[in-house]
Formats: structure tokens, sequence, C-alpha cells
């Protein structure tokens, strides 16, 4: 909204997984693009993929390392029609091959989550430690959600803040009409509790909302 332009690079899995379902899933065409050229998903915002050509990246550092050299030379070489300065900004701090890469002005690390305690397996979450501390210290600010979050990275960067999650109230405001909403949920008895997120048993207390719904 302010004139940048944006390029989001999602980081997520082994290139074989996306191939296949390029071959065989929905969405391919925006698969294709993310891969290859890159899909505009807004005005000024494109999205690409990461190039992690090896499997169990996050669980041997042989694959991390090759994965990082082929994403690090793909963010490079799409940065440059990027209009300077630049600003790399990392959620996965396992992304620390992007900072340096774009000619980017510096680094920001928004730690939003205490991302090893969601990593499986031991050799998983030394990993995904080590590139939480490494993000922190090559980054010029860090952002931090939570207070024992905050307490760790400003150990490891001075220029750690504390910005705590919020949520868009405008948006979600009107869940709290009843005429608005469906009339299978409409008939439910009071009081309803609404959940906007990732509903995953590593991210919410599953039988807690079972003992709720009890």
């Amino acid at each position: 909204e302010q004139g940048h332009d944006v390029l989001f690079v999602e980081t997520g899995n082994f290139l074989g997984t996306h191939l296949m379902q390029l071959l065989r899933g929905p969405g391919r065409r925006s698969m294709a693009r993310r891969l290859f050229t890159g899909e505009q998903v807004a005005p000024r915002v494109t999205v690409r993929k990461a190039l992690k050509i090896l499997p169990w990246g996050q669980r041997y550092r042989i694959s991390g390392l090759v994965n990082a050299r082929a994403s690090g030379w793909l963010v490079a070489r799409v940065a440059r029609r990027l209009r300077s300065p630049r600003v790399t900004w990392l959620y996965d701090p396992t992304a620390t091959w992007a900072i340096g890469r774009t000619g980017d002005s510096f680094a920001v690390y928004d730690c939003v989550d205490a991302y090893q305690e969601q990593a499986s397996g031991d050799r998983n979450r030394r990993i995904v430690a080590d590139g939480d501390l490494r993000a922190a210290r090559m980054s010029r600010l860090v952002f931090t959600t939570s207070g024992p979050l905050y307490e760790r990275h400003s150990q490891a960067n001075p220029r750690t803040h504390l910005v705590r999650n919020v949520g868009d109230f405008d948006h979600f405001a009107p869940g709290v009409d009843r005429n608005l909403a469906p009339s299978d949920l409409r008939r439910l008895a009071r009081p309803v509790i609404g959940f906007a997120g990732n509903f995953l048993p590593g991210k919410v207390d599953l039988d807690l909302v079972d003992g709720l719904a009890a």
C-alpha cells in the first residue's frame, strides 16, 4: 500500500513434493507459476518457491546446506528486479541463507513462535534452534511476540523488541452478530466461542477444547 514491491519466498516442502502436486493435484497452474516464474497474488506482491532440491533439509545438515545454496541463488537472481533499498524480512529461522543475497540494506527477524518446540525429533529441533539463534544475531532488528521470546533473543541481539500478537478487530467484530451466521450456527446454544488459526495438535490444546465443549 506504500508503494513497495514484495517478493514472498515460500520455504516449505521438498521440490519433489511440489512436482507431484503439478502432476496430480489441484491448483497446478498456481504451483507452476510459483516454481518457475513467480505468481502475482496481489498488486506488487509476487510469490516464489524456495529451491529445496534435496529432501530432509531440516533433518540433515548437508541437505540443508545444498538447499540453502540453491534457494540463495534463486533469491539473488529474482531480487535484482526489486528497487533499492531492500529489506530481508525473515519468519523462517532456517532461511538465514537469504540475508545478504538480495542486495539488502539490512535484515529483520520476526520471531512469532518458539519454532523449535514445533519441530519433530531431536535432530530437527537442534537445527531449528541453531537457526533461530543465528537469525537473531544476523539481523539488525528482532521482533518477538511474547515475554520469553523477548528475553531469549535480547541476549543475542540488543535491538530486540516485544510486539505482541493482535487481532484485526474490524474484521472479526461482525462475528458476534448472530444474524450474519449460517442457520445451523444460529441454532447453537450460547455461549459460542470462535477460533481463527491453525487447528493443529502442536498449536492448540485439543483436550482443553474438548473439556470446554463438554
